[in-house]
């Protein structure tokens, strides 16, 4: 009696034929096109995304302190401490000879209006920074006051705010930071402007952008400027 071989039939889905289908009640189902992770896969996979949402990429989770308060990752930038006695408070370094202790600074903690979407409403991240004009040079804080009008206080406080992140301490720094661009820009007087005369060079060619645009006009008119 003859012997048949049994033909492969391959399905619509393109699966291969040699595929074996999956047991009942495996982890995961893989077909040709897809594959489904088991749930358990997909809680790790979720927590983890958590973990780095929380933690940020690559930032350190945080330890305690010997006090028992966090320890946070980066100091304060733009800050000194004085040589002569180190366990005193820090200072924000405006220039080599100009330096504002912590005491002149009054940091105040609101809510931002930057990103981080329910966490922004719960914690206070944005940062106000206050400084007392007194604490500067008279004639920067005259500076300060004209140039920065909306800044200043009727107490004479320099105000600067910064609620771009969602740390506390990079906001401070931010803050910190435009305050030192602010006072370093008004550390030396403005030139005065010296009263000039229009060259002739501009008036040539205001005259000739005046006839350029009267002829496009009278071109777009179709010469009816030129017969009346």
């Amino acid at each position: 009696m003859p012997s048949f071989r049994p033909i492969a039939v391959r399905s619509l889905g393109g699966s291969s034929p040699s595929a074996a289908p999956p047991p009942s009640g495996s982890a995961s189902t893989t077909c040709g096109r897809c594959r489904r992770a088991s749930p358990a896969r997909m809680a790790i996979g979720g927590g983890l995304r958590r973990a780095r949402r929380f933690y940020g990429e690559g930032r350190s989770r945080p330890t305690d302190s010997p006090a028992g308060g966090a320890t946070p990752s980066c100091k304060l930038a733009e800050r000194t401490q004085e040589a002569a006695d180190p366990g005193g408070c820090s200072m924000l370094r405006i220039t080599d000879s100009l330096l504002l202790p912590d005491g002149a600074l009054r940091v105040r903690f609101i809510h931002a209006r930057g990103p981080g979407g329910q966490h922004v409403n719960k914690a206070a991240t944005g940062v106000e920074v206050r400084v007392a004009l007194a604490a500067l040079p008279p004639e920067v804080a005259l500076r300060i006051a004209a140039r920065y009008p909306a800044h200043v206080t009727g107490d004479d406080e320099l105000v600067v705010a910064a609620d771009g992140e969602r740390s506390q301490l990079r906001n401070r720094r931010a803050a910190e930071t435009r305050l030192v661009a602010m006072v370093l820009g008004c550390l030396t007087p403005p030139r005065p402007r010296c009263p000039t005369r229009v060259p002739p060079s501009s008036r040539r060619a205001r005259r000739v952008a005046k006839r350029h645009r009267g002829e496009i006009k009278r071109w777009r008119r179709g010469g009816a400027g030129d017969e009346g």
